[in-house]
């Protein structure tokens, strides 16, 4: 089906999906009681990292929410606060942040995540509430009101049986591209420093990949996982690849949807789908 570079591109791309695949294994019998719990897992959008993690969880009958890491402080902690009331007491939870660059999006966001992952480990909404609650659902602001204290300003989420894997398209920095910011006052060297402080209380998961690499972990799920293409007949699905591969720094977005929808053109233009492949898919 492949050249031989094609093929190397292929396996390699393959092998990297599989470790996220071990990786959500590993996810799925993770306690809180660990000493490093938290998992954070980069990776270019579009590969199905989130999904991932989430079948696992699913196969293993561990409990586990799902939510949106693009969302505010205030929408974050009503989430969790929903959450820990709806739990049975004591019993842990696994809670996969979608997606999370809202939720560090600046130095307060960010220190009040490490509060949540280690040390205090609860999510503390230091702003007054009353005008929100009045806004939301009757099930949350039950939760929300559950976790206000006499005195206390806004709300706290205890979260010390919660186990955070968050899924990301931004890197965290390493050490040393910290200390490698000259200018030592900026704000850029303030977050990065922030974000290398999650980068050391999480188990965190580079997936760096080549860009024909990605072609090859796309390629694999087409081929290998039921994606909802079984019906397309196979030497229009070799075409695509061949395609895709050939047109890789071309295409608009490089994800799995892409290779679906590009599939699908099939179903609707089966004379001359390879056309508004050109057309529509590439810059």
């Amino acid at each position: 089906m492949f050249t031989d570079i094609q093929q190397q591109h292929y396996q390699e791309g393959q092998k990297k999906r599989r470790q996220l695949s071990f990786l959500g294994r590993r996810i799925s019998q993770v306690s809180s009681e660990d000493q490093y719990p938290h998992y954070y897992i980069y990776s270019v959008p579009g590969l199905g990292k989130t999904h991932t993690i989430k079948e696992s969880l699913e196969q293993s009958n561990k409990p586990h929410f799902v939510i949106s890491g693009s969302i505010s402080p205030w929408a974050f902690g009503t989430q969790l606060a929903f959450i820990n009331h709806n739990v049975p007491k004591g019993q842990e939870v696994v809670i996969v942040v979608d997606d999370c660059d809202g939720i560090f999006q600046d130095n307060q966001s960010i220190n009040t995540m490490k509060n949540i992952l280690e040390g205090y480990k609860n999510y503390h909404y230091q702003k007054d509430v009353s005008k929100n609650l009045g806004h939301l659902p009757p099930d949350l602001r039950t939760a929300v009101e559950s976790h206000m204290s006499p005195g206390q300003i806004g709300f706290k989420v205890p979260t010390d049986r919660m186990v955070f894997i968050f899924t990301s398209n931004e890197k965290l920095p390493t050490d040393d591209e910290v200390n490698s910011i000259k200018n030592k006052g900026t704000k850029v060297y303030q977050r990065k420093m922030h974000l290398n402080a999650i980068r050391s209380r999480c188990q965190t998961k580079d997936f760096d990949l080549s860009p024909l690499v990605q072609w090859g972990w796309v390629a694999d799920v087409i081929l290998n996982e039921d994606c909802g293409v079984s019906d397309i007949p196979n030497d229009v699905v070799r075409e695509l690849l061949r395609f895709t591969y050939q047109n890789w720094s071309e295409l608009k977005t490089k994800s799995i949807r892409t290779f679906q929808m590009m599939l699908n053109e099939y179903r609707q233009f089966a004379s001359d789908y390879a056309e508004v492949w050109e057309m529509e898919y590439l810059k």
